[in-house]
């Protein structure tokens, strides 16, 4: 049986999807959230996990969506499941 990190990276890279969400938290409050629980700032978070401050700052504005890999790298990172980060579950 796949796991759901091999299914979002499988689907991701074959398709290039992004995952749109419609839980009570968007996804962009609950990365903010997280994020400032830890007391980090978008850099910060930026050097800890990869990804570029630009593209933290666009999530947490609603400018854009990340893509499954970037979900599943904040989950790793936050010790969080994916459904949390995109505020499927609380």
């Amino acid at each position: 049986m796949l796991s759901l990190y091999q299914v979002l990276c499988d689907l991701s890279s074959i398709f290039r999807l992004k995952i749109k969400y419609n839980g009570d938290m968007k996804f962009s409050e609950r990365l903010k959230d997280l994020r400032k629980q830890r007391e980090m700032s978008q850099m910060d978070l930026a050097v800890a996990t990869g990804i570029s401050q630009s593209a933290i700052a666009k999530w947490e504005l609603g400018k854009t969506e990340p893509t499954a890999s970037a979900i599943v790298n904040l989950a790793n990172f936050f010790g969080e499941t994916t459904d949390y980060i995109l505020g499927l579950t609380d």
